[in-house]
């Protein structure tokens, strides 16, 4: 059974990733419109068009911020921009808030913050450019930040857990690798007849097995078949399918487990924040044998650019992070708190966040630009297996 399952994996590991190719890179003709608007009081700045983008003035003492409205952190970010208006009446404050990420991202082809929230994808792309400060972060992630960067302040994470019902516990494996989960599941599919796992992102799974052991993954076909553990990782999680034990579902993994579908499944931090998580028991995700636990987060934070007002962008750093309600405003929109000892309202996830170490892929690999293809791809091949 086995042996027949590798072969199927890699025959469609072969067909369906072929499409996974570069894509001719988009470009941005205008910058796209948002309001913004002012935290303190001061004269309304510009709208940020190409020809009169939103600037700092070098040496003023200003602050310029810039935000998405839908990222995970805005909730956060103004409240730190109101604290910090209401505390330093001497350091003009502007912030544009930006409608959506992808509208954020073309401005900066035409404008410079002093200070930007991203996540950690966007940090290292900006890192690569060259326009993060030099200056080194107020604070440090917790657990390590794998490749930490000069010049961001990580304030939350979301990354992968494992979660499965109290009442089910039993049924996992002792031995706590990839491995062993896999066998686990293979074995259940064959007695049972019905799938064990289920994972609502494949990509940050085959990132974080691949990371364990040093090998970068592309989510593209030729340069990931060239990695012995991504074609054991891809084999390991095509045997389980082969079996009836791994399957790909169209709704949150979480509520199969919740339901009793499934009894384990991957999913994301942020699905469990906001839950009653009683009947719930929230675990690492198990690392490949032999290997220490390497996990992909999503991190957002603070990015500090290269300018003449790194010292009003210091002071913005420094009190944010003082905030005694900024854990628990993070901690609602689905993050945890990564600087420091506190937690916020997560206490039961640090001992996950303490067995390994997370990372945020940076753009070297591409994978960004190609993950969404291949989780498309995987997961059909998923379904051919089952």
């Amino acid at each position: 059974m086995k042996g027949k399952g590798r072969l199927w994996a890699l025959l469609l590991c072969l067909a369906l990733l072929a499409g996974c190719g570069a894509e001719e890179p988009q470009t941005t003709a205008e910058l796209p419109a948002a309001a913004p608007t002012a935290a303190a009081e001061t004269a309304d700045p510009p709208a940020a068009t190409p020809e009169e983008p939103i600037v700092p003035e070098p040496g003023d003492n200003s602050l310029v911020l810039w935000y998405a409205q839908d990222m995970p952190a805005a909730e956060a970010f103004s409240m730190m921009a109101a604290d910090y208006a209401e505390h330093n009446p001497d350091r003009p404050l502007f912030i544009h808030a930006f409608a959506g990420t992808e509208e954020l991202k073309a401005a900066m082809d035409f404008g410079r913050p002093d200070l930007l929230l991203c996540d950690g994808a966007m940090a290292a792309s900006l890192a690569e450019e060259g326009r993060l400060a030099g200056s080194k972060p107020a604070a440090q992630l917790r657990p390590v930040f794998r490749d930490g960067l000069e010049g961001f302040q990580p304030l939350g994470a979301a990354l992968p857990v494992l979660t499965v019902r109290q009442d089910q516990r039993a049924q996992l494996p002792e031995e706590w690798t990839l491995e062993a989960l896999c066998g686990a599941a293979s074995d259940y599919g064959r007695r049972m007849e019905r799938p064990y796992f289920s994972a609502d992102s494949f990509v940050s799974l085959f990132s974080g097995a691949l990371c364990q052991k040093d090998s970068p993954f592309y989510a593209m076909r030729e340069q990931d078949l060239e990695s012995e553990v991504y074609r054991e990782t891809y084999n390991l999680l095509a045997d389980a399918a082969f079996e009836g034990g791994l399957v790909s579902l169209d709704e949150p993994v979480l509520a199969a487990v919740e339901r009793g579908d499934l009894i384990c499944g991957i999913c994301s931090s942020r699905e469990l924040l906001n839950t009653d998580r009683e009947a719930l028991a929230v675990l690492p995700l198990p690392p490949l044998a032999g290997c220490e636990l390497q996990v992909e987060a999503e991190i957002w934070g603070l990015a500090l650019l290269a300018g003449e007002n790194a010292e009003s962008a210091e002071v913005f750093l420094a009190e944010a992070l003082a905030l005694p309600s900024l854990p628990d405003v993070l901690t609602a929109g689905g993050l945890l708190p990564a600087w420091g000892d506190s937690w916020g309202g997560a206490e039961d996830f640090s001992a996950v966040l303490e067995t390994g170490r997370l990372f945020c892929s940076g753009t070297e690999s591409g994978y960004a630009s190609f993950g969404a293809k291949f989780e498309q791809s995987f997961r059909a091949a998923l379904a051919l297996l089952g």
